[in-house]
């Protein structure tokens, strides 16, 4: 079987007329296929959960504060001998939220 590229053109043509036909169709099949891939790829983004190793690798980068005990024992002082000061504390503690 010879091929004739002056023949391709006429065997083209009737694909060309069914494209135009039914282009804005084919168009927006295309677009809806687009959207319905990035909803998809959102919706597996949006449910990744991290590995146990990546979890455990952010746990060691944090830093862990320290409480200085000299300040605590002030603050206990201060809880105790102002009534003031006293109130304060237990409203925190039962409404930190409040304030």
């Amino acid at each position: 079987m010879k091929i004739n590229l002056r023949m391709i053109p006429e065997k083209i043509a009737p694909l060309l007329l069914k494209l135009k036909q039914y282009g804005s169709f084919i168009v927006v099949i295309l677009i809806l296929l687009g959207f319905s891939f990035i909803v998809l790829r959102i919706r597996f983004y949006a449910n990744l959960q991290p590995s146990d190793q990546d979890i455990a690798n952010k746990l060691l980068e944090l830093k862990r504060t320290q409480i200085d005990q000299e300040a605590i024992a002030k603050i206990e002082k201060l809880q105790s001998t102002n009534v003031d000061v006293r109130a304060l504390f237990e409203q925190a503690r039962h409404n930190p939220f409040k304030e």
